[in-house]
């Protein structure tokens, strides 16, 4: 383990946002930082207790996403039409074996073998971070309203967008 670092910053709860800021202070103050990540027994602010809908889903499904568009902020614009923005987050959707259950949810499509499990988080995970998230479709990050990823063991956890990063 390397013990050339002058600080040490311990994150309990602290929000990206937080974090996010207080990593910028400190690059810009050219001190070199360790973060340890650590998980607190009490209830993250972005985590949410599934309700309604979002628990049938999860109930059903074992995991999906939801996703809801800012429309107002959309059409205000008029960079995009919604049909636009719709029919992409489909088409990604569909190309990683992701379905449209409604207006906003997708889950992973029926998979067969003993690892249903494993391979629906897996195809779930690559339509969440790789295509929306890390992938960085600026006409996805500019206009999500709502965004969380629903699982039955880990509940509704709302995905940031990185917005502030870009």
């Amino acid at each position: 383990m390397n013990r050339d670092f002058k600080d040490e910053l311990e994150v309990h709860t602290m929000d990206i946002w937080e974090l996010a800021t207080k990593i910028r202070q400190e690059a810009r103050s050219k001190r070199k930082i360790r973060i340890n990540l650590t998980r607190s027994a009490k209830m993250y602010n972005w985590i949410q207790e599934p309700k309604g809908k979002d628990k049938e889903i999860i109930e059903k499904y074992y995991c999906g996403v939801k996703i809801i568009m800012n429309d107002g902020k959309i059409l205000l614009e008029n960079v995009y039409t919604l049909e636009e923005i719709y029919l992409k987050i489909d088409e990604l959707a569909e190309s990683l074996n992701m379905e449209k259950i409604d207006e906003y949810y997708y889950v992973p499509k029926n998979k067969t073998g003993a690892d249903l499990k494993n391979k629906n988080q897996s195809d779930l995970g690559k339509f969440v971070y790789n295509q929306l998230g890390i992938g960085a479709k600026v006409w996805f990050i500019e206009n999500v309203k709502e965004w969380f990823w629903l699982h039955k063991e880990d509940g509704m956890i709302k995905l940031e967008t990185g917005e502030e990063f870009y």
